[in-house]
């Protein structure tokens, strides 16, 4: 997930230039926006909270409910923000106030999605997207925030189409211009096109050093290296990749701490310092424990690169409990056929192959295949590999005419892919 970008500028842009409301409701109201613009969030809340507590008319209950809710996202307190978020959005949908809505649905998108839930998230942007909303950078604001979520999935067909969207947008602010130049970058890397993703990641830090945003800069440079790590460039990856670390430690981000020490946990394994790995991925499992909860899908993702890492030491039991504990996470989050279980089940066969066990090998490879066969293209280059690995442990099974026919699909992929799958 991104930095928490866009929902500061929506505190109290409501009221702008009106002049509904009780005095003591607008003083109130007043007195925490201005303590939420300097950056005074202890100050900011009680006042907020007061507001919201005040509030009798539908304009004022869904100002102070979407300002209060986007306080109390800033402070990572999303099941707080989540109902008042959700009472804003329904007030300023039933006052037909369309870019409101928008807004807040934007709001209310960040909190879900930091809560896990993904598909409550995508419908309420989904919505929104469709009022059509006035003002363009309101619904780029919310095309960026779909595309980045369906990356996250793995949809990345349909992530680059609202990436581009977003790009589309004519009057683009350019911290949104950057965050969707972001969106593509990701997806150009997961898709293989490693020209393109260091493109895109060499334009967001060139433009985040030209507007003085250390945020962005160093979320960049963390892309940048994970793209040079997946083309094998250690050399420049972990350079970049310390940099990045280093201002998200100055700053004391603890999830953009753990996003870029699973990054590092990466580049230690390719290092084959599976130790280092395991150890940075226990500390980003903590950090961002505290931050997203234990039910998160992103906690999914850092335990089953735990599980790779203690699989190389050898330590099979500790891979399988964080295996177990990843699979339990992502079925409750998205079900059991989700591309996401997908890639699970694959990492998993290649866990258990590592581990010397090709019968739950074969076994994890044959779930896989199974559920990235209804992913389309999206998947291509994830099914080539599952196959080419099917096909291996089969062979040891001695299974040879079902090697024989996995390798054949793993061929007939490779063929697809070489016509070129471009999101």
């Amino acid at each position: 997930m991104r930095s928490k970008t866009a929902l500061r500028i929506y505190v109290s842009l409501f009221l702008a230039g009106t002049a509904f409301g009780d005095f003591n409701w607008k003083e109130t109201h007043d007195q925490g926006v201005r303590a939420f613009r300097d950056n005074q969030l202890e100050i900011a809340e009680p006042f907020l909270r007061r507001s919201f507590e005040q509030a009798h008319y539908a304009d004022e209950i869904a100002t102070s409910g979407n300002d209060l809710g986007v306080l109390l996202h800033y402070r990572c307190r999303d099941a707080e923000a989540k109902p008042v978020l959700t009472l804003a959005l329904a007030e300023w949908q039933r006052l037909g106030r369309k870019d409101a809505a928008a807004r807040s649905s934007h709001a209310l998108g960040a909190v879900l999605r930091s809560l896990g839930e993904y598909a409550e998230t995508e419908r309420i942007l989904r919505l929104a997207i469709e009022t059509q909303p006035t003002l363009p950078n309101d619904f780029a604001l919310l095309t960026n925030a779909m595309a980045d979520l369906l990356r996250e999935e793995g949809r990345l067909t349909e992530a680059a189409n609202y990436a581009h969207m977003t790009l589309q947008t004519p009057g683009l602010a350019w911290r949104t211009s950057i965050d969707a130049t972001i969106t593509l970058a990701d997806v150009h890397r997961e898709a293989r096109l490693f020209t393109l993703s260091q493109e895109g990641w060499t334009k967001a830090i060139s433009e985040s050093r030209l507007h003085n945003d250390s945020v962005i800069e160093a979320v960049a440079l963390r892309g940048l290296a994970e793209t040079q790590l997946m083309i094998g460039d250690r050399a420049s990856a972990e350079p970049t990749l310390r940099k990045a670390l280093a201002y998200f430690e100055s700053t004391g981000n603890k999830h953009q701490i753990a996003s870029t020490l699973t990054c590092l946990a990466d580049l230690y394994l390719a290092e084959n310092k599976p130790a280092l790995s395991e150890q940075a991925l226990r500390r980003a499992v903590e950090l961002d424990e505290t931050v997203l909860g234990p039910m998160h899908p992103q906690i999914a993702v850092m335990l089953q690169a735990r599980a790779s890492a203690a699989a190389h030491l050898g330590a099979m039991a500790r891979a399988r409990a964080d295996l177990d504990r990843a699979g339990e996470i992502l079925k409750a989050r998205f079900g059991n056929t989700a591309p996401v279980l997908g890639a699970f089940f694959a990492n998993r066969g290649m866990i258990e192959e590592r581990g010397g066990n090709p019968a739950d090998a074969a076994a994890n490879y044959a779930k896989a295949s199974g559920i990235l066969r209804a992913a389309g293209d999206d998947a291509l280059h994830l099914r080539t590999i599952v196959m080419e690995h099917y096909a291996g442990v089969l062979r040891t099974l001695h299974k040879r005419d079902q090697a024989k026919a996995a390798l054949a699909e793993s061929k007939s992929f490779k063929a697809i892919e070489a016509k070129g799958f471009r999101p």
